[in-house]
């Protein structure tokens, strides 16, 4: 093995006992703010699976579902970010499930990742559509079209300080399905 080859090995494992440790203390903590711990499990989500350290991303994944369904109701800001653990685990699940090449688990979680109530975020900035996309170029149309036809209720509910807003969102879901029933990825900066 050469030395690039050694010195990245240690690098990642380096980085994977890291993320074991900031896993565990977030887990333990008693006290401190949960919305600090929620985007701390954010971050180390994404990160993993960015890496491709999928077992590792798996287990953040689902610690972080075990700790927002723990405090969800401990103030109203861990309400705020209970609706992103729902959404964005069950997206890094799926996808971890479609790289495995588990399409019926990979397709539970995208239709899992819909039973979050919201978020300011998600409200506005809309859900992730990377698993979406993953599903789509595998063949799994339905499932996708399901899948937006459940999003609107959170991201393009009614709203009355921007009608606007609202309707745009309806359009651009509609859009969505149509390209989705063709076979094509949609051509939207959400979808890359």
């Amino acid at each position: 093995m050469q030395k690039s080859q050694l010195h990245q090995n240690f690098t990642n494992r380096l980085h994977e006992e890291v993320m074991i440790l900031l896993s565990r203390t977030i887990m333990r903590r008693r006290g401190g703010a949960v919305w600090v711990r929620h985007i701390k499990f954010h971050s180390l989500v994404r990160r993993a699976m960015a890496g491709e350290m999928y077992d590792r991303a798996e287990k953040l994944a689902q610690d972080w579902l075990q700790f927002a369904e723990q405090y969800k109701n401990e103030n109203p800001y861990a309400g705020i970010y209970y609706g992103e653990a729902i959404h964005f685990s069950h997206m890094s699940l799926g996808r971890i499930c479609a790289h495995r090449g588990e399409i019926e688990k990979a397709k539970q979680h995208l239709l899992d990742a819909d039973r979050t109530p919201g978020s300011p975020r998600l409200d506005s900035y809309g859900p992730s559509m990377k698993l979406a996309k993953e599903l789509i170029e595998k063949g799994e149309k339905e499932v996708v079209i399901l899948y937006l036809n459940l999003v609107a209720k959170f991201w393009a509910k009614a709203n009355p300080k921007s009608q606007r807003l609202q309707l745009e969102k309806k359009a651009l879901l509609k859009q969505w399905k149509a390209e989705v029933r063709a076979g094509k990825v949609p051509n939207h900066e959400m979808w890359h």
